[in-house]
């Protein structure tokens, strides 16, 4: 049990993290595969929507981050997509490379490229919003 509780957020981040990495699989190979959007606007299209469903579960059930006044939903927003931004150009270069350089199977290097993705996010995560926690403390 105290596993559970010393570890709670990365056990939680990754069920969340593997709902948000299954979505965003899903919209690119939605948008590739199914409306012919080309790699990169499937990456970042993808990337949009996933970016929103995994602020509200990581505010809420990850980071258990209080409060939802504007101003400070705006300053969590602007910082989580910030940081995102980063893992985002990533992705777009790592998939860039993948499937339009070195033709690899889309969808399989999209889950690969979303791994490296999560383990970046992870860490820029716990940084936004443990630093927001502790200044709502004061």
């Amino acid at each position: 049990m105290e596993f559970l509780k010393r570890h709670r957020d990365f056990i939680v981040y990754n069920i969340f993290g593997f709902m948000a990495t299954m979505l965003n699989a899903a919209l690119y190979a939605l948008f590739y595969e199914n409306v012919g959007f080309s790699n990169v606007p499937s990456v970042f299209l993808s990337w949009v929507v996933t970016i929103c469903f995994a602020f509200f579960t990581n505010k809420i059930f990850v980071y258990r981050s209080r409060g939802w006044n504007v101003g400070k939903v705006a300053r969590e927003f602007s910082s989580f997509v910030s940081a995102r931004a980063l893992s985002c150009a990533f992705d777009l270069l790592f998939m860039y490379v993948a499937v339009d350089v070195l033709s690899g199977p889309a969808v399989i290097m999209k889950l690969v490229s979303s791994l490296i993705v999560g383990l970046i996010n992870y860490m820029l995560g716990k940084v936004i919003f443990y630093h927001n926690r502790k200044k709502d403390v004061r």
